[in-house]
């Protein structure tokens, strides 16, 4: 009797190719060692030498890893709005009419940190249940809500599916023609503001079965001791591999993701080698903590205290 085989899907163009390898790569690297895992690259235009690393990558991480990349022609979504200059969100509809040989799939984006066992997420899969995915609390305090008034339906407050992870029954999408509706709910609403969360949640809200919030943790409100917990974590936002600063790169959350990089042959920077190591000496702790409540950094403090253990007292 063969491995059990659990089908992951990613998707990126060239600008977040480092995204979907550091990803896939963390979900290798956690994943169970007695599944097999199959990826379904969405390829947006990702350089050969992208998978040529991951593929060395992946026979060093795990036993049983086979990946297909599939071509995206993004003009196929030419009637949809862009997001952040490209629309490879939409992607993620094609797998249910393409994969026709396969019934269940992870969705994953290529903005995450897996530091847990998918296979536990894919002993959750139900042929009965069209979508799985975590509530999204911040879109509540977004321009959404006003959104959904002004064109007639009903927020879904405290139901809203972050399209970031999802657990898919391709099967069941695909008897229900769901690739059609969510086309022509696009076409309808141009003005979408999250344009493929809102069709999943427009088509499907009523039956999204909602996982447990540890499976997608947004790197925003992670504190260093959520690290001693196996969690998902989602960089909305706040890409990993283009910090906003010196300070946000010290968090253990894009730590993490850097490490994780750098099994795939990303070269982490020197200068966030160097204040790492330094930060975790006693003494150069102690002086630089005291030297930021001298200058009155009350908020550098606490952002150290809470997010870097490497600078944690």
């Amino acid at each position: 009797m063969g491995k059990e085989v659990i089908n992951v899907a990613l998707a990126s163009d060239a600008g977040y190719a480092i995204g979907l390898s550091t990803a896939a790569i963390s979900i290798a690297y956690y994943a169970a060692k007695d599944v097999a895992l199959s990826f379904y690259f969405l390829d947006g235009g990702i350089p050969d030498s992208v998978f040529s690393r991951l593929e060395k990558t992946f026979k060093r991480l795990h036993p049983s890893v086979t990946y297909r990349r599939i071509p995206v022609d993004q003009s196929r979504f030419a009637d949809f709005p862009s997001w952040r200059g490209n629309k490879m969100a939409y992607a993620r509809f094609l797998l249910i009419d393409d994969l026709k040989d396969v019934d269940h799939l992870v969705y994953c984006d290529v903005d995450f940190l897996w530091r847990r066992d998918i296979s536990e997420l894919w002993r959750l899969r139900d042929d009965a249940i069209p979508l799985q995915a975590v509530v999204d609390l911040l879109v509540e305090n977004t321009k959404e809500p006003q959104w959904f008034e002004e064109h007639g339906y009903r927020f879904p407050y405290g139901r809203y599916a972050n399209s970031g992870l999802l657990l898919m029954n391709l099967k069941m999408l695909r008897e229900e023609n769901f690739v059609r509706q969510a086309f022509t709910l696009l076409r309808k609403h141009p003005d979408f503001l999250f344009a493929d969360q809102e069709t999943f949640v427009l088509l499907l809200g009523d039956r999204t079965r909602f996982l447990d919030k540890s499976w997608m943790r947004f790197t925003s409100a992670l504190t260093s001791k959520d690290f001693s917990k196996p969690i998902v974590c989602h960089f909305v936002n706040d890409v990993p591999w283009k910090p906003a600063s010196v300070v946000s790169k010290m968090r253990d959350a894009t730590m993490a993701w850097y490490f994780m990089a750098h099994r795939g042959g990303v070269r982490i920077p020197m200068k966030v080698v160097i204040f790492y190591v330094l930060t975790r000496m006693p003494f150069v702790k102690n002086v630089f903590f005291s030297l930021l409540n001298i200058m009155g950094k009350r908020g550098a403090v606490e952002f150290f205290r809470e997010k870097c253990s490497c600078c944690a007292w």
